[in-house]
């Protein structure tokens, strides 16, 4: 399911992408291509009217031939020649500034007249586009007025470097198009993984969250289906005689009751909006009250509790969800520390953060377990290993994170662990 997420998500932004790479580079070669085009045909189409004085055959260099050669040059026409010829095709009068030998303009013609319908010839070299059109001649030889019958006028106009141009801006905008598209898709599978990386972290841990809540909730279970069939195999006995069977099943009923509970408290801090009432809050009387919860215990198991908690250390954040976290870590440092050891509470305050630090003498967290730490339902040997649910500081944790804080924690092995938190102020 993930997987066909992130893949449509692929295929959306490499897809919006590409079309809009294409569509630019499309709309930048046909402005490109439309705007040569119009300059071709500009010069292909200009007006001019020429009249021919000359008489007799005119020699080009050691050629001779019958039609009248005239040398002209029109700077902002770019390159091209005009040739006359006949309803035959047959050169009547040459009008180039192009020093190009005869045989070039006869095979101009001859191709011109001949691919009637293509566009351009390549003549000496180069490219020519031509076009043919009706022309009105009327030759004036010795003062005479001859006229040549049916005429057509065949101009041709240099395009190679136009073509050129084209071509280079054509293979660039391929060889860009294609280095961006493959920058863009790379681009696309890095923020398509970026953007499914959370949802699948939330798949895989709601998919971990079930796995071991079944795993845990089958002790509880196994515990209450034991001690219920001893009961019915003794029916004929009293209840009175059956209170051992009774009172474990009863302490089974209040272990799942307890992890339920703790299971839809860490659900709810994972899901829900809980922060709705954001105010002034005294962390202070918050850390003072909840140790005095924890003083009938703390006391039993002779444990000395030191504070060092300033009058007024405030925080304008969520009262519920603070009073959480600092239950859960206070009842964690209780909970671990040995009979007659310690625990150091120190709250300060700088001008972003509050500062908050749990210190509790003990056992210790091991460093191979310590990472584990806030993993939901871990319980460590060496330091967890009074039956809880091992999930508080996975609640705590997630808690402070919704507050915008952090948490860490620092064991040393036989000596103490010290649980450090930052709240923003």
């Amino acid at each position: 399911m993930l997987i066909k997420l992130r893949n449509k998500f692929l295929f959306l932004m490499f897809g919006l992408t590409s079309a809009g790479l294409i569509t630019a580079f499309l709309a930048v070669y046909a402005i490109s291509y439309f705007k040569t085009a119009s300059e071709i045909n500009d010069k292909l189409n200009f007006h001019e009217e020429l009249e021919v004085t000359a008489a007799g055959s005119v020699a080009l260099g050691s050629e001779k031939t019958d039609a009248v050669i005239i040398n002209r040059i029109f700077p902002d026409r770019g390159i091209y020649f005009n040739l006359l010829t006949n309803e035959k095709g047959k050169v009547l009068v040459i009008d180039s500034a192009l020093k190009l030998p005869l045989e070039d303009y006869e095979l101009a013609a001859r191709r011109a007249w001949k691919e009637h319908k293509n566009e351009t010839v390549k003549i000496g070299g180069r490219l020519w586009q031509y076009k043919i059109t009706p022309a009105s001649a009327l030759l004036i030889l010795d003062n005479e007025s001859v006229s040549n019958g049916e005429t057509y006028q065949i101009r041709f106009v240099d395009v190679t470097e136009a073509k050129k141009s084209l071509i280079i801006l054509r293979n660039t905008l391929l060889l860009m198009g294609s280095v961006l598209l493959a920058a863009f898709y790379i681009m696309s599978v890095y923020f398509s993984n970026r953007a499914i990386k959370p949802m699948k972290e939330t798949w895989e841990n709601q998919q971990r969250f079930i796995a071991d809540a079944s795993h845990e909730l089958k002790t509880p279970l196994s515990i209450i289906s034991a001690n219920l069939d001893v009961l019915y195999a003794n029916k004929d006995e009293t209840i009175a005689s059956q209170l051992k069977w009774l009172d474990y099943a009863s302490k089974g009923v209040k272990r799942m009751s307890g992890l339920v509970q703790s299971m839809l408290a860490l659900s709810k801090a994972e899901t829900e909006n809980t922060l709705l009432n954001k105010s002034a809050v005294n962390i202070g009387n918050i850390l003072n009250d909840t140790v005095s919860l924890f003083k009938i215990t703390a006391d039993d198991k002779n444990i000395t509790i030191e504070r060092h908690i300033p009058a007024e250390v405030t925080a304008f954040t969520y009262p519920a969800l603070i009073e959480q976290c600092i239950h859960i870590l206070i009842d964690n440092a209780v909970r671990y520390t040995p009979r007659n050891g310690t625990i150091n509470i120190l709250l300060d305050k700088t001008k972003s953060i509050v500062l908050l630090k749990i210190e509790n003498s003990g056992r210790g967290i091991s460093e191979y377990d310590l990472p584990k730490i806030f993993d939901r339902f871990f319980r460590s040997d060496t330091s967890r290993t009074d039956g809880g649910h091992g999930l508080g500081l996975s609640i705590a944790k997630t808690g402070i994170e919704k507050l915008g804080g952090s948490i860490e924690v620092i064991s040393i092995e036989n000596k103490k662990t010290i649980f450090t938190v930052k709240i923003p102020v």
